[in-house]
């Protein structure tokens, strides 16, 4: 597998996957969160690293958050690095079927992973009116520590 020897011969890894790899502190306290959650599984984590299940145990270490894997995960959002750009129809095409999914759920926060997807899916989400805040799960677990 290419994502586990590169170049430098260090595996690469999301933030994720390397928080739940280290000795998690025992002291460590979050505080609770009564909010639902959908998990955008970004390709990148899923077709590349293969870690897509690392940010649903990182956040389900927050007491009382529901976390909703995205109906249709396995599919593409449509950023895909530049194919946003390169692809535009095609694009927006993928990126239309995940706002439906979202619309669907009506969730109160969307985690994902990757940036660009993060970038691509506020883009739709304003467009089509609907807004759940969107954020990394490294970020939503900052928040949530005591």
């Amino acid at each position: 597998n290419a994502a586990d020897s590169p170049p430098l011969g260090a595996p690469v890894m999301d933030i994720s996957a390397f928080l739940l790899s280290i000795a998690w502190p025992s002291d460590l306290t979050l505080r609770p969160l009564d909010k639902q959650a959908a998990v955008h599984d970004p390709c990148s984590m899923t077709h590349v690293l293969h870690q897509q299940q690392a940010p649903y145990r990182l956040l389900e270490k927050i007491p009382g958050i529901t976390l909703l894997p995205l109906p249709d995960n396995r599919i593409c959002c449509g950023a895909a690095g530049r194919y946003m750009v390169t692809h535009p129809e095609m694009s927006n095409a993928l990126l239309a079927d995940k706002i439906s999914r979202l619309q669907q759920l009506k969730p109160d926060l969307l985690v994902t992973s990757n940036y660009g997807c993060a970038m691509h899916l506020r883009s739709g989400l304003q467009q089509a009116g609907a807004e759940p805040e969107i954020i990394h799960p490294v970020t939503l677990l900052a928040q949530q520590i005591a």
